[in-house]
């Protein structure tokens, strides 16, 4: 799928079985905008390689990871791997709790990895077989299929656009509400509640216009009111979002596609 306006090139590519258990997909971006943007936290986690003109930097993004800003034309041909909230604890053996909520070199959290996929990369002449070596690597480190439970509490959870009463979220399971909450932080980095909260947001920001009212916005997206809703943007944003509509928001449209 291939995307683009003159400001930006946008391509992804979808892994085939079993890999797409882990990995939503590959992506090839080059952006021309010199105008700053805010990048909203995401629900997948995501490893990134700008090739660069002055050398690779790559990197690692949790799922939740609070909002930062990018300027599309320092990201010098992007090579990403969107995967699922799952995948760096199924692939990598990496509990994503231990990393915070910041985007990290990937150097610093799996160099071993990190070296490898490079050379996926830097064996490569062209995006297309950048991304199936990457692909190879990637089916090649896929161990034991677990956590079938935690897979399915999240295609719930993002089905109902982060709208569940954790009550009865929690009776859907043979586990325990403690056990549950475990495997969430230990698979994704991030609580049950926490996950809901993100897609409640990504829903409302989905829902957001220039010529939509808050209050109605709020309650279409299951906030209490208007205040809740404005609080729990700015705790997921940054800000308001009403100035959220002001700023450049081309990536974060790209992004949206792959919320739900």
């Amino acid at each position: 799928m291939k995307e683009g306006d003159g400001l930006y090139c946008y391509e992804r590519f979808f892994p085939a079985d079993p890999l797409a258990a882990f990995v939503k997909f590959f992506y090839y971006f080059h952006g021309r905008s010199d105008q700053s943007e805010r990048i909203l936290p995401q629900s997948l986690a995501e490893i990134t390689f700008n090739l660069g003109r002055d050398g690779m930097e790559s990197f690692i993004v949790p799922a939740g990871c609070k909002p930062y800003f990018v300027v599309p034309s320092d990201l010098d041909r992007i090579i990403g791997v969107c995967l699922h909230p799952w995948a760096l604890h199924a692939l990598f053996n990496l509990p994503p709790g231990q990393l915070g909520d910041a985007k990290l070199p990937l150097t610093n959290v799996l160099r071993i990895p990190c070296e490898k996929m490079t050379g996926c990369i830097t064996n490569a002449t062209s995006p297309r077989e950048m991304i199936s070596n990457l692909d190879a690597y990637l089916t090649a480190s896929i161990g034991d299929m677990q956590h079938i439970v935690i897979r399915d509490a999240i295609g719930f959870i993002d089905r109902q656009y982060g709208q569940i009463k954790l009550s009865r979220f929690y009776q859907r399971y043979s586990h325990s509400s403690r056990r549950l909450q475990m495997l969430f932080e230990e698979s994704i980095g991030l609580s049950p509640k926490k996950y809901s909260r993100l897609k409640r947001f990504h829903y409302a920001v989905s829902l957001l216009t220039p010529a939509k009212s808050l209050t109605s916005l709020a309650l279409d997206a299951g906030y209490y009111d208007q205040a809740h809703f404005v609080h729990e943007f700015r705790a997921f944003s940054g800000t308001h979002p009403r100035q959220f509509l002001q700023e450049s928001n081309q990536l974060n449209a790209i992004n949206a596609r792959t919320w739900f």
